[in-house]
């Protein structure tokens, strides 16, 4: 497993590479580049249904409401995931989580997506 540094070092060096064959004339790999937009702007969790991914204004959203209602343990694992790796919540936080979400007439589609697949964790 890479540590948080190696991910940024990574993520520099396709930066970098993209931009001397972007002045070198060279096509740049449209796919490579937007999967490492993608990722930054993400964060995916990992739930018995599958991955879902969800945007971090989303994910802010439901830390902020995670923080008042005081489930400290859950908002330490979505933080400690970041945007690197799956988060991972244990089948307590998948309940707690989906009990908040499900409490939302409207929420965005992604949160949507992430509370049907916390249904039957």
């Amino acid at each position: 497993m890479r540590t948080l540094t190696e991910q940024l070092r990574r993520v520099g060096h396709v930066a970098t590479a993209t931009l001397r064959s972007c002045r070198a004339g060279v096509s740049v790999d449209d796919d490579l580049f937007g999967e490492v937009q993608r990722r930054a702007q993400r964060a995916t969790f990992a739930t018995p249904a599958g991955p879902v991914d969800v945007a971090l204004g989303s994910r802010d959203w439901l830390l902020s409401l995670l923080r008042a209602e005081g489930w400290a343990p859950e908002v330490d694992a979505i933080t400690a995931a970041g945007t690197s790796q799956p988060i991972e919540l244990d089948r307590v936080g998948s309940k707690v989580v989906f009990s908040i979400l499900v409490g939302f007439a409207e929420i965005p589609q992604d949160l949507a997506e992430l509370r049907d697949a916390l249904r039957d964790a």
